[in-house]
């Protein structure tokens, strides 16, 4: 802990007469809060365990996808760190209908929207991810009530469906992350606020998704789930045409 000193006071004491030999007193320089000869230095930085040092940052291994069990052990995309483990999810985490959160994050950028529905599941959050070119657009519009084939469609180009399993809402991350490599997606909706539609036949295939910098890499070794069927609304209701 760095302590404040306060400065030395110097206080000269003139010699009075009644000195023997005639010569003035030394002065005499007096410190105040002077700190203690064997102070401690300040307390190192500890990484204490479970963590663990991995090049310069302490991390906790028993959940960290990119260092799980130990440094530089990263996880195959889709799979989550589990107590130093990586395991995909046993079952499907999206429900078979996704519904409006009523805080659905809705964002454009280049020309393409991208949609995020929440999924709450107790203590856990989820998400659904939708990218469409909105029917706003004056061209190459994302077709509505049209059976789009997602295996000849390469992410990202739209329209693209992905998912994020537990989801940090704080730094727009996610523990796994997916997109559908398979199946047929069929839009009811999709404009500025927020898209609606089915989607059939869908293969989930893990894959490393930055939201950050809107890169999406697909694992050939990835975590693989299938859902036959869902049906989703994300964001809000689109404007009726008039």
């Amino acid at each position: 802990m760095i302590r404040s000193f306060v400065a030395a006071s110097l206080i000269a004491i003139a010699a009075c007469g009644g000195s023997s030999s005639g010569t003035a007193d030394a002065p005499v320089i007096q410190l105040a809060d002077a700190p203690p000869p064997d102070a401690a230095p300040p307390d190192a930085f500890v990484c204490a365990a479970p963590n663990m040092m991995c090049g310069l940052d302490c991390l906790d291994t028993r959940v960290d996808e990119a260092n799980c069990g130990g440094c530089d052990m990263a996880c195959q995309a889709g799979a989550a760190c589990v107590a130093s483990d990586c395991a995909c999810p046993a079952t499907s985490f999206i429900p078979a209908t996704v519904t409006p959160s009523g805080f659905d994050p809705v964002q454009a950028a280049q020309g393409v929207t991208l949609a995020i529905g929440i999924i709450t599941a107790g203590n856990a959050v989820h998400a659904l991810l939708v990218s469409y070119v909105n029917s706003d657009a004056a061209a190459n519009a994302t077709m509505l009530n049209h059976d789009y084939d997602l295996s000849t469609i390469t992410p990202p180009n739209v329209p693209t469906i992905g998912a994020g399993y537990n989801v940090s809402l704080q730094t727009q991350s996610f523990d796994a992350s997916y997109v559908v490599t398979a199946g047929t997606v069929n839009f009811t909706s999709a404009c500025s606020v927020g898209a609606s539609g089915t989607l059939t036949n869908a293969t989930f295939k893990g894959a490393t998704i930055d939201l950050t910098s809107g890169t999406l890499t697909v694992d050939p070794n990835g975590c693989t789930f299938t859902v036959p069927t869902l049906t989703f609304t994300v964001g809000k209701p689109c404007p009726t045409p008039v």
